[in-house]
C-alpha cells in the first residue's frame, strides 16, 4: 500500500501543500491532514480527511504546513522522531545542485538555482526565485513572488513578504520581517522590521508584527 502522508495544518497553506503533493502522487487516498483541534477531527476539507496527530506513525511521512515560523519550529521539536517530508510542486524548477533539507515546501512556479541551500522546514511560496548560492536558514518563510539575487543569506525564522526583491549578496538577520514589496539593497540586522524602496529598518519586531505577517 505504501506510506501514508500527513500534512499537519488544514489551513490555507496546508491546502496549498496538498495541491502540490497530490499532483506528485498516484494515490491521493494516502494523504491526510493532521491536527490537534478536536473540532476538526474527522472533517473533510477540500476532499481530504482530518485525523488526530496521534495517528501519525513512525513509518509515515509528515509535512508541517504552517506559515508561522515559530510554531513550525515548535512542532519540528515535538515530532523529531517522525520522518519529515519535503514537498516540491511539479511545476517548480529545482537545480540538482541545490541542497534541500527536510520538511521544505517549494511552491508552484518557483525556481531554486544551482548552489542554493534551503535549511529545515523552509517555505518557498508560489513563483519565487531563489538564485544561485543563496542560503535560507531553518524555518525561513519566503512569500509569493519574492526574487533574490545571488549569494543572499537569510537568517533563521525570518519572514520575507510578498513581492520583495533582495539584491545580490545582502544578508537578512535571524527573525526579521521584510514588508511586502520591499527592495532590499543592504544588509538588515536580526529581529527588526524593514520595508520600503529601498528598504529601511523601522523598528524591532513585536508579537503584533508577527501576527500581522502571518
Amino acid at each position: 500500500m505504501g506510506s501514508k502522508y500527513y500534512i499537519f495544518g488544514a489551513g490555507a497553506h496546508g491546502r496549498v501543500v496538498y495541491h502540490s503533493l497530490s499532483r506528485s502522487l498516484d494515490d491521493n487516498e494516502r494523504i491526510f491532514y493532521a491536527d490537534d483541534s478536536r473540532s476538526l477531527i474527522d472533517r473533510m476539507i477540500s476532499g481530504v480527511r482530518v485525523v488526530s496527530a496521534s495517528n501519525i506513525g513512525l513509518d509515515s511521512l509528515l509535512h508541517l504546513a504552517l506559515g508561522n515560523n515559530m510554531l513550525r519550529k515548535t512542532l519540528a521539536d515535538r515530532f523529531k522522531d517522525k520522518k519529515m517530508l519535503s514537498v516540491e510542486d511539479p511545476s517548480a524548477v529545482v537545480s540538482s545542485c541545490a541542497s534541500i533539507q527536510e520538511g521544505c515546501f517549494i511552491g508552484p512556479g518557483s525556481i531554486v538555482q544551482v548552489g542554493a541551500f534551503l535549511g529545515r522546514h523552509v517555505i518557498v511560496n508560489t513563483s519565487s526565485v531563489i538564485e544561485h548560492d543563496v542560503i535560507l536558514e531553518d524555518y525561513v518563510n519566503i512569500c509569493p513572488g519574492v526574487v533574490t539575487g545571488g549569494r543572499v543569506k537569510i537568517g533563521s525564522s525570518s519572514f520575507i513578504g510578498p513581492g520583495c526583491v533582495l539584491l545580490g549578496r545582502v544578508t537578512i538577520g535571524c527573525s526579521s520581517i521584510i514588508g511586502g514589496g520591499a527592495v532590499v539593497t543592504r544588509d538588515v540586522p536580526e529581529g527588526v522590521v524593514a520595508y520600503g524602496n529601498p528598504a529601511k529598518v523601522v523598528r524591532y519586531v513585536t508579537d503584533e508584527d508577527w501576527s500581522r505577517a502571518l
